[in-house]
């Protein structure tokens, strides 16, 4: 187990940025080739524990590593449950890597969209986002399992499901908390109800 730990020596302030100051700093900082998993999760978790989360839920929309992505965000979604500062990524997780033209890419994509919405965000009924954290935990690992679902883009909901929960909760925005909650809820039935087709079209072809 490769322990993630805050020895990435990430700058200071990023600690205090918005989601689209903090990923503006994160493209300057990316290595020239390559990201492991390991970096970026530390990187990211020196601003909030959260933003691993929904740094990791973009990522996942990208097609060929929803593997690697999704075990990793199902165990952040556990330390998010229990509320853990601390934990452990898999060696071979940890290792796991993307191209960096990837990664700045993504970033590219959608800082404008963050940056459009922060500007409607707000700590409200912040005790609320604080009661529901093991739940959107929860939901986090819930969504993490339904991306490996054997079909192509069945990835792609539960990401952006739990992109949404993780700026909620950066945002300690208890309405729009609640609003990714159900939002999380609805693409959970969308995943069942694709499981319970895949699993009767696959009775209908070997019964």
């Amino acid at each position: 187990m490769a322990e993630i730990t805050a020895g990435l020596n990430a700058p200071e302030a990023a600690r205090r940025l918005p989601v689209s100051a903090l990923l503006e700093q994160l493209r300057q900082d990316v290595p020239e080739s390559r990201v492991t998993f390991g970096w970026l999760t530390d990187y990211l978790r020196a601003h909030s524990p959260e933003v691993p989360i929904l740094f990791l839920s973009l990522v996942g929309v990208l097609p060929g590593i929803a593997l690697p992505v999704a075990v990793l965000l199902a165990l952040l979604g556990l330390a998010m449950m229990f509320e853990r500062a601390e934990h452990t990524l898999p060696a071979f997780i940890a290792a796991q890597h993307l191209p960096s033209a990837r990664l700045v890419s993504a970033i590219d994509r959608t800082v404008p969209l963050f940056q459009w919405c922060e500007r409607f965000t707000r700590a409200r009924a912040r005790s609320l986002a604080e009661f529901m954290r093991p739940v959107a935990g929860a939901a986090v690992l819930l969504l993490s399992l339904t991306m490996l679902i054997p079909l192509p883009f069945t990835n792609v909901i539960p990401s952006l499901a739990i992109g949404f929960i993780a700026f909620a909760s950066i945002e300690a925005d208890g309405v729009l908390f609640t609003a990714a909650i159900l939002a999380a809820a609805l693409s959970l039935s969308i995943s069942a109800a694709t499981l319970w087709a895949l699993i009767g079209a696959a009775s209908w072809v070997w019964g």
